[in-house]
């Protein structure tokens, strides 16, 4: 959770969907949006997953 708080996180993400012709572009975040949709989690986690399209700034850690 920290490193989503700090900033770290988003870092990565602007690094993977901003770079094009670097080996660690994604070219769609509606791959991650996918991953994301097929995760399974504990029942103890009561928020669902933000999609990446419409969401990009807005990462919470909970």
């Amino acid at each position: 959770m920290h490193c989503v708080f700090l900033g770290v996180v988003s870092h990565f993400i602007n690094f993977w969907l901003g770079s094009p012709g670097q080996l660690y572009y994604i070219p769609k975040s509606s791959l991650i949006d996918d991953e994301l949709d097929n995760l399974k989690v504990p029942n103890e986690i009561l928020r669902d997953f933000r999609n990446m399209s419409s969401h990009l700034g807005d990462w919470k850690a909970s």
